[in-house]
């Protein structure tokens, strides 16, 4: 499992990395649509799990709210990203300042979003349960967790010694089967500016804390050339990489 107190004491790693991709966008057009065609209730109670800054759900918002009626609920471990979200926003939304696994249990909704929020759980069946029994009839929810085969996926597992059947991916997956849910999986593909790690600007610098999940500063000289040099071998002419996702999309 991932670093969650690394996540707690620096929350803006993640939300620097994730801006220089373009899944964001991708990953609410693709809610967007699922709402839309599954035609759900024009009153919706929409969930999202690791809501950080705001940057994804409200656009989700934005999109939805001149068709439905929205009841919006997020949870947030980090305080700091909870204020930026409030920031941003104009729209009412019932905030939840925990830990998920903290919860006995979640708000009922017709569309859960957990977008890389799984890697962080530490009993990820119980974890699971709690996703499906706060379903409605006929709701939807979205797990988002790296692909094997993914260009930063496949960088990570050299540095950790890890192996593809020990993923996240694998495990979400091997328990919804066991309970017998209805998932469907979609690989999805965005694009990662790596050109930051060639002199080591701050987009560089939060590639390399990001794929290694440490602070720039407790990561040795080498191992930082370590990882910049793995990357530069994946990276095409451009210096862009290619970060594969599964979505995992259960119906209720």
């Amino acid at each position: 499992m991932h670093n969650l107190k690394l996540y707690k004491e620096n929350p803006s790693i993640f939300q620097r990395y994730i801006a220089l991709t373009n899944q964001k966008q991708i990953l609410i057009d693709k809610v967007y649509k699922k709402i839309i065609e599954n035609n759900i209730s024009k009153k919706i109670s929409l969930l999202d799990i690791g809501c950080a800054d705001g940057m994804v759900t409200d656009k989700i918002i934005d999109k939805l709210r001149q068709l439905y009626q929205l009841e919006v609920t997020g949870i947030e471990t980090s305080k700091e990203l909870i204020n930026q979200f409030k920031a941003r926003t104009d729209y009412d939304i019932n905030f939840i300042n925990e830990n998920v696994e903290s919860l006995d249990k979640l708000p009922k909704s017709d569309f859960i979003l957990i977008a890389h929020v799984v890697s962080y759980i530490d009993n990820l069946e119980k974890f699971i349960d709690k996703v499906i029994n706060s379903l409605n009839s006929k709701g939807i929810a979205l797990i988002v967790v790296s692909n094997d085969y993914s260009d930063d996926k496949k960088v990570k597992n050299i540095l950790k010694g890890q192996k593809i059947e020990d993923t996240i991916s694998t495990s979400v997956k091997s328990i919804l089967s066991k309970k017998k849910v209805k998932y469907d999986v979609e690989v999805v593909e965005s694009k990662i500016d790596v050109s930051g790690i060639e002199d080591m600007n701050e987009n560089g610098k939060t590639i390399i804390e990001f794929l290694k999940h440490k602070k720039i500063e407790d990561i040795s000289p080498d191992e930082i050339d370590d990882i910049r040099n793995k990357i530069l071998n994946i990276a095409n002419e451009n210096k862009i990489i290619i970060k594969r996702e599964d979505y995992i999309w259960i119906m209720n």
